[in-house]
């Protein structure tokens, strides 16, 4: 029987780059390695598994819907990590558009595939528990806390108490050395 298959997707950046070395090295998995190969994309971080009969990889960018739909068929993968998003915040100033464009409509692709090729498949969610007919049955609604919750607040007064720390700017000087 053939191990499982985990599709990766911007396998070859820095985090992507290392689960792929981990899957192959140290489990039996096999696994297809999907990347644009941007700025980020290094193929080199990849060379102890490149000759690795267990991995494969495709040059493909996850927002070309007609070549995602070609990879998920091709590979059927079990698993899929979705790795790849452009994350350079100096890059985003310059260029905001192909941030929006991989980030949310290369995710919305990728899931979208993922859910029709996933959509035929049997459950793989474990019995549910005695004397409930759906899992949605123990899902507890909880009324909305009314204005902003206060147990997200951040503060600093513990640091500045236990360790005499305080910032060197407030909230609106740094907003107005960071916005001119």
């Amino acid at each position: 029987m053939a191990s499982k298959m985990f599709l990766v997707t911007g396998g070859a950046g820095f985090i992507g780059s290392a689960v792929i070395r981990e899957l192959i090295l140290n489990t039996d998995y096999r696994v297809v390695n999907v990347d644009k190969l941007t700025y980020a994309g290094n193929l080199e971080s990849l060379a102890p598994v490149e000759s690795n009969e267990r991995c494969y990889f495709e040059q493909v960018d996850i927002c070309d819907a007609g070549e995602i739909k070609r990879v998920l068929n091709k590979y059927q993968p079990d698993y899929v990590m979705h790795l790849a998003a452009e994350s350079h915040v100096d890059r985003s100033i310059d260029g905001p558009a192909e941030f929006i464009n991989t980030n949310i409509m290369g995710t919305y692709t990728l899931l979208e595939f993922c859910r029709a090729c996933w959509s035929g498949l049997k459950s793989v969610a474990p019995e549910t528990p005695k004397g409930v007919d759906q899992y949605r049955d123990l899902i507890m609604f909880v009324a909305d806390h009314s204005g902003h919750d206060q147990r997200y607040v951040i503060s600093a007064a513990k640091i500045e108490r236990e360790l005499g720390w305080c910032p060197q700017e407030s909230f609106d000087s740094g907003i107005r050395k960071t916005i001119h």
